[in-house]
């Protein structure tokens, strides 16, 4: 269970999707207080490489000592982790996974942020923007609500949280921001409901869609992480692209 714990945490920390099971920390650990040099002319004849994603999520002692840091009882916003998700599942070559999480992703992150500012203007009661009202429950209670933003967040619809109700609540519209990034959004939502409805992309015109493959599936994780960078989250997250660094780049 610690060690569970710790892998949740470091997999927060170092964004590696991909980081091992537990059972993989019950080992012991030593500073350095230099990075070892590694010198390809004793290791392999010629250069060599290392994949970039492996080499930009590595967890360093400073990882594990800010993973520490959190507490046991820390808990990764959910949207961080569904995203990791996944790129753990584009590792795998699973890329209808992949685009289910990403979409799932950006939706809860939108919604908690949402929802977030909701409760802040609730709080507040002073924005003369917002239609708060006191609604009688049972027992003599009230409780305070504004009609308008419940309508709008009751309805199950994904562009409605990118575009009327984000400008409701944050002031802000995707859509009148950054079009580019608003219909790739709802690209990404739209191949999300094909693959959760029909279990696979429809033959035909894909052109509204993110193809399941390498290329297209990378694009949609890279639409969720541009979607938390306009939102204000945390966006760190290296693209898990199969691509190469030379040893002569890294090494000291």
């Amino acid at each position: 269970m610690v060690a569970e714990k710790l892998r949740t945490r470091l997999r927060h920390v170092t964004r590696q999707a991909t980081i091992p099971s537990s059972e993989a920390l019950a080992i012991a650990y030593f500073e350095l207080d230099k990075l070892p040099t590694h010198r390809p002319s004793v290791l392999a004849p010629g250069s060599y490489s290392v994949q970039k994603y492996w080499f930009e999520t590595a967890a360093t002692a400073g990882h594990l000592r800010a993973a520490a840091a959190l507490g046991p009882d820390f808990l990764p916003p959910t949207h961080e982790v569904l995203l990791l998700d996944g790129i753990a599942a584009y590792r795998e070559d699973d890329y209808r996974k992949a685009v289910l999480y990403a979409a799932m992703s950006a939706e809860v992150a939108f919604g908690s942020v949402i929802d977030e500012a909701y409760e802040r203007i609730i709080a507040s009661q002073n924005d003369p923007r917002f239609r708060i009202i006191s609604l009688p429950q049972a027992g003599g209670k009230a409780v305070l609500k504004d009609p308008i933003y419940e309508k709008l967040r009751g309805r199950s619809d994904f562009n409605i949280l990118i575009h009327e109700l984000s400008l409701y609540t944050l002031g802000r519209s995707l859509l009148a921001e950054n079009e580019g990034l608003y219909q790739n959004a709802k690209r990404l939502y739209l191949t999300r409901n094909k693959l959760a409805h029909l279990g696979e992309l429809p033959e035909g015109d894909l052109s509204q869609l993110y193809a399941l493959d390498a290329k297209g599936t990378l694009a949609a994780i890279g639409t969720t992480v541009s979607l938390f960078a306009w939102l204000g989250e945390p966006a760190d997250f290296p693209l898990p692209e199969i691509a190469f660094i030379q040893a002569k780049d890294f090494a000291s």
